[in-house]
């Protein structure tokens, strides 16, 4: 979420990117902009360049912050991994919106302006929802001039957090952090998501981050991976503590929401080796030796608790956890 702040440097950047493509990964959701459980306008938003905006109504650009990100943003696409761009978030302790609706849109006109010919998505808000983010994800639709995919980062369901489907192009899911109760947990919600009247893609984006509040190690990783590819996701998201916020040595850049305690003192180097990303990348580059974008969930081809997809009369997987 937060790899365009300062705390991450540019060696540290390249060094994650090239981990996460070697392991099969091939898109990154990274915020640009305003960071989730961070104050509003804090120091720690700033990358080599600075903060964002020079006025807190985001009317007023400063050019050095996005020449640092556009390095970035850069980076990834050249190396194959493509950028997910979350505009801003949501959620009380972080409402993008207290800059106002138009300030948000100026942001948006600005990050689709600087990074819209290359091959991303967009997440209009991160734990946002209502009828403002509604007009704001309908705005960006408008004018995009590449029709990149959009959806929104929800609390639950990007279809149930906006007032017109017709903005999304896609279902993204948060299926919510900790152990077995959250992981057995996300499966269900996958189903109902992929059964759901008009049919549309659906991908969890945020679920039980590896190590996160110490949690969710890899045997939980393998699972929700597997019984979420083989229940019809179009694609997965892998999160991991350290990661997702950039811990560094004496600056852990989470704030959690226990009266501004960190959730996790972990540094990003050591999330990034946790095992579980090493084994979804491997269930990746398994699946894709298949046709996988053909399968179809086959419950009744195993037994209950298990999970089954493939092409009858030409393949199926079945896992067993």
């Amino acid at each position: 979420w937060k790899n365009l702040c300062k705390r991450m440097t540019w060696e540290g950047f390249q060094e994650l990117a090239a981990d996460r493509k070697t392991k099969g990964f091939s898109l990154v959701q990274i915020v640009c902009g305003l960071y989730p459980d961070e104050g509003f306008f804090q120091p720690s938003w700033e990358n080599e360049g600075g903060l964002p905006y020079e006025t807190k109504d985001f009317t007023v650009i400063n050019p050095k912050y996005f020449e640092f990100s556009d390095r970035r943003i850069q980076y990834l696409s050249d190396a194959g991994l493509v950028p997910a761009i979350v505009g801003g978030w949501g959620r009380g302790d972080c409402d993008g919106m207290r800059v106002g609706i138009e300030g948000v849109k100026r942001h948006w006109r600005n990050i689709i302006a600087r990074y819209g010919a290359y091959p991303t998505v967009w997440l209009i808000g991160g734990e946002a929802g209502g009828p403002q983010w509604t007009e704001v994800a309908r705005y960006v639709q408008q004018i995009d001039p590449f029709g990149r995919v959009v959806t929104m980062h929800p609390y639950e369901s990007a279809r149930k957090s906006v007032t017109d489907e017709g903005v999304l192009d896609f279902d993204m899911l948060q299926t919510g952090h900790g152990e077995w109760d959250k992981a057995l947990a996300a499966i269900p919600k996958v189903k109902a998501a992929y059964e759901r009247d008009p049919h549309m893609p659906v991908v969890i984006g945020e679920h039980s981050y590896e190590g996160h509040m110490q949690t969710g190690f890899q045997d939980i990783q393998r699972y929700v991976f597997w019984g979420s590819m083989l229940s019809g996701a179009a694609g997965h998201t892998y999160g991991a503590a350290g990661v997702w916020h950039v811990g560094v040595e004496g600056e852990h850049g989470n704030w959690g929401a226990w009266g501004g305690k960190p959730y996790d003192y972990t540094t990003w180097k050591q999330g990034m080796v946790y095992p579980g990303s090493t084994q979804v990348g491997l269930g990746r580059k398994l699946l894709e030796q298949y046709p996988w974008q053909r399968f179809q969930p086959h419950p009744e081809w195993t037994a209950p608790g298990c999970y089954a997809a493939g092409i009858p009369g030409e393949v199926r997987f079945i896992y067993h956890p």
